[in-house]
């Protein structure tokens, strides 16, 4: 893949104890960690190095798939939920006080530039 927003299916098989093989591009270094074995996106010749280096290895295979379900371990639905509402909690926060959302979490700029917010009545209109 040359773009991920996450890397689910890596996260996946890792969970799963399948050994990954993944881009070394986008957010998938940040899932794999040392748990996969990265190349490059459009390097045909390394892809077919690693999964050889995969299928050829037993002991390489085991340790990855031993590292890779330690490192899925490590991501839980509940982190990623609470961490997504600290994200709304800072905006709302920087909105209601008329600041800008830190550099850290994207610049979107003052409040003077995001878009109207839109209260809905009882009715849903």
């Amino acid at each position: 893949s040359l773009v991920e927003g996450f890397g689910l299916p890596v996260l996946e098989a890792m969970a799963a104890g399948c050994p990954v093989v993944a881009s070394d591009s986008s957010s998938l270094p940040e899932v794999a960690g040392t748990a996969g074995l990265l190349v490059p996106p459009t390097d045909a010749r390394s892809w077919a190095e690693a999964l050889e280096r995969v299928l050829t290895d037993p002991a390489l295979a085991a340790r990855m798939r031993t590292a890779g379900r330690a490192r899925a371990s490590a991501f839980s639905w509940e982190t990623s939920a609470m961490e997504t509402l600290d994200v709304y909690h800072e905006a709302a926060r920087a909105w209601m006080s008329g600041d800008t959302i830190p550099k850290s979490r994207g610049e979107f700029g003052s409040r003077s530039r995001w878009p109207k917010a839109r209260v809905l009545t009882g009715d849903g209109r």
